[in-house]
């Protein structure tokens, strides 16, 4: 009996001190721990980066920023406001980690869009236009609009309204006739602004060109930079303008281009400038009051032209020396007359492919030391090319 006793006693204290060292293992807890995607970033100013938190924790995340008027955080979604740094804390019980935000201003200007800056209308007929704000490529939300009318007693004209925060814009016609409109909007401290022409015009109006190619909504051209050759620079618009069917005889177009630098009308040409791409948009007026509108796309192009001079270069007596067509060797100091007028800046001249040392001012051509091969096996015939910023001119040398 005594033998039981003990041996119970025994096996009570086994079992006591078993289940305070399950209870001491199962309460060991592993430490919480967080960490973050990046702990550096650069932002430019009013650019938005998403940063992530890893967690062994179920317990929920609190975002904070040291500096929120620099970069303010919202569930990992970081906002740049100011140039600055600012610090983003992720904490989750009691355990914390942090990134280092430095935020700088490359002074890039958002960008305003319209879908249309110049349409037509009927009388009584409406059109609507949209007007959006783009900031490095990405659009802006929550923008509100101003539209203003640059002419007097607009409503004479065209009547319009526009959504709550004028992102749309509807036109209706009342009477024949042009208004400028203004969008604006202010972004990011930038007063951004366009300018919208709505035109109300005769319907029945159509138009026909002889010698202009008919695109959908407009007609085009193709110019060159200068007229040389085969490449024209120029064209008189021959445009035939009718009312239901009735050709006009006494209507007038007034001209516009879109961008000078690329093409402009001139003495009642379209004259091509430098190469690129613009429109030129025309007003059409019977007895002074517009009627119409027409538009042409032009394309100027830079053409690259075989010359039929040839240019002779060759090494004499260590000397550079040309000799003109007849091949004669003429003592050359360096300079070499052009008979080809060269036609805008000169930016670049190559012999056999590669770029020289040589200018060229008012016809006269200068190389450089050592242009000329030395060896025997390197001459021959071979290209000269002249580029400028009109034309690229080829000869043969």
């Amino acid at each position: 009996m005594k033998k039981n006793k003990i041996l119970i006693l025994i096996l009570s204290i086994i079992m006591i001190l078993s289940f305070g060292v399950a209870i001491g293992c199962g309460g060991d807890k592993e430490p919480t721990t967080i960490k973050l995607s990046k702990s550096t970033i650069q932002m430019d100013i009013y650019e938005t980066i998403i940063i992530t938190a890893e967690t062994n924790s179920t317990s929920q995340i609190t975002w904070t920023s040291s500096n929120s008027a620099v970069a303010s955080v919202n569930n990992g979604v970081i906002e740049s406001l100011a140039e600055g740094t600012a610090t983003i804390t992720a904490k989750v019980d009691d355990v914390s980690a942090t990134c280092n935000v430095i935020v700088t201003n490359s002074h890039t200007a958002p960008v305003m869009h319209v879908d249309k800056d110049n349409f037509s209308i009927e009388k009584g007929g409406s059109f609507s236009i949209n007007a959006s704000v783009t900031y490095k490529g990405n659009a802006i939300n929550n923008v509100v609009y101003t539209w203003q009318s640059k002419v007097e007693n607009p409503s004479n004209y065209v009547t319009f309204s526009t959504t709550e925060d004028g992102k749309t814009a509807t036109f209706t016609g009342v009477e024949y006739g042009s208004v400028l409109y203004t969008v604006s909007a202010n972004v990011y401290g930038t007063l951004l602004s366009k300018d919208v022409t709505v035109n109300v015009v005769n319907g029945d109006i159509t138009l026909e060109s002889s010698n202009l190619q008919m695109e959908k909504n407009c007609f085009a051209t193709k110019l060159a930079t200068v007229d040389l050759l085969t490449h024209v620079n120029s064209i008189v618009p021959d445009i035939t303008i009718a009312d239901n069917g009735t050709v006009i005889e006494d209507a007038t177009i007034t001209w516009v281009s879109e961008n000078e630098n690329v093409a402009k009308f001139v003495d009642g040409k379209i004259v091509g400038v430098f190469a690129g791409t613009t429109m030129l948009n025309g007003s059409i007026y019977k007895n002074s009051q517009l009627i119409s509108i027409v538009s042409v796309k032009v394309e100027v192009y830079a053409p690259e032209v075989q010359m039929p001079e040839t240019i002779y270069l060759e090494k004499y007596q260590d000397v550079l020396v040309y000799s003109d067509r007849t091949g004669y060797p003429v003592p050359f100091d360096g300079y070499y007359d052009i008979q080809t007028e060269i036609e805008g800046d000169v930016k670049e001249v190559k012999l056999n492919g590669k770029v020289i040392d040589a200018t060229y001012s008012s016809g006269t051509l200068e190389l450089g030391e050592n242009v000329l091969p030395e060896k025997v096996k390197d001459m021959g015939k071979t290209t000269l090319e002249i580029s400028t910023d009109k034309v690229k001119y080829q000869f043969n040398a």
